[in-house]
């Protein structure tokens, strides 16, 4: 087997979703000389296209690789078991809920590990040590168990792989969005191509739990949101 050289210095692997956080850990590992390749899941929902074209932009700004893995079947295989009018609007890479109104009868469904088994499956294969994901505090909060999730992840694949070694970091996850947005601004991000939207678009809607979440941050960290929004909530 030829040995593997393309971007074998590389030190750390980001999920990269194309949303505010991600890419504003991106920017903030890149600027603390990290090594650095991203990994972004096209699972076919709703917001595919411009979280596609957010994640290639923030690569393509920072000169990193960007690895895009087809995995629409997860919209296919959740077919079926939401509402249509649900379907797509899960926050598959967020762990929690936020696009829709989740009822006792129709409950959220985290899929976030799956996405996480992918990405440590990818950084075992690439040997790269360290799998960056951009859980942010109010993530945390929302749902108690993504910490207990993060802590235990090697410990679950760990004896699978015993000769390889992964950390996985949750940079972000103690910090709140608004100061995301406060440190993106520090470096000179140009929010307009993030995409926080559980619709698809140009423009961000502007109602869904998502523009909220975004709008929220951007007020609280004092900073002017340039965000073009198709609506704003009543």
């Amino acid at each position: 087997m030829t040995e593997r050289t393309l971007y074998k210095d590389e030190k750390q692997l980001i999920m990269i979703s194309g949303g505010l956080d991600s890419v504003v850990l991106a920017h903030k590992l890149k600027n603390d000389g990290v090594l650095l390749r991203g990994i972004y899941f096209d699972i076919g929902y709703l917001p595919a296209i411009p979280e596609r074209n957010a994640a290639k932009m923030a690569a393509d700004k920072l000169n990193i690789p960007l690895e895009i893995v087809d995995v629409q079947g997860i919209h296919n295989m959740v077919s079926g078991f939401i509402p249509i009018e649900d379907l797509g609007n899960g926050e598959l890479d967020k762990g929690q809920p936020g696009a829709i109104e989740f009822s006792e009868t129709n409950p959220y469904i985290v899929g976030f590990p799956v996405l996480m088994s992918m990405a440590s499956y990818y950084a075992l294969l690439a040997k790269i040590p360290v799998l960056n994901v951009a859980f942010i505090e109010e993530q945390a909060k929302y749902n108690p168990g993504v910490k207990p999730f993060l802590n235990n992840w090697i410990n679950t694949i760990g004896p699978l792989n015993p000769n390889e070694n992964l950390e996985i970091k949750a940079p972000f996850v103690n910090t709140s969005k608004a100061k995301i947005v406060e440190l993106g601004a520090s470096l000179s991000i140009n929010f307009t191509n993030t995409w926080s939207c559980h619709r698809s678009g140009p423009y961000h809607c502007g109602v869904c739990g998502g523009c909220i979440s975004r709008k929220e941050a951007f007020s609280n960290a004092s900073i002017s949101d340039p965000t073009k929004y198709i609506e704003s909530k009543k």
